[in-house]
């Protein structure tokens, strides 16, 4: 689907071409709603489809004969170790929207 305000490609790229950074937020939300709801609609009624005849899913047959279904599935807990994984990626988060905002001066492109 693309990202519409993603330092790394829209911020460095409308730098380099010269243009106002950011500019033109609102053609790109506008684009990204659009094809965000078509792919809802197109899901949904994919989804809608296969629910009624499962035999007209692309994967069918491969469905079928996937070792996964004969598989037991298990309940997964959350862990002390899914916490921290997500603790680490909110920090690298935090840590690239800082280095985007406040040493965005150190970027060659300026």
């Amino acid at each position: 689907m693309g990202a519409i305000m993603n330092a790394f490609t829209i911020g460095i790229a409308q730098q380099i071409a010269g243009l106002p950074i950011y500019s033109g937020m609102g053609f790109r939300l506008i684009t990204w709603s659009v094809m965000l709801i078509e792919a809802i609609i197109y899901i949904w009624n994919y989804a809608g489809k296969i629910k009624k005849d499962p035999t007209k899913s692309l994967m069918y047959h491969e469905d079928l004969n996937s070792k996964f279904r004969k598989q037991k599935i298990k309940d997964v807990n959350f862990k002390k170790e899914h916490k921290l994984v997500l603790f680490i990626f909110l920090i690298g988060i935090i840590i690239i929207i800082f280095g985007v905002l406040n040493l965005s001066r150190l970027t060659p492109y300026e």
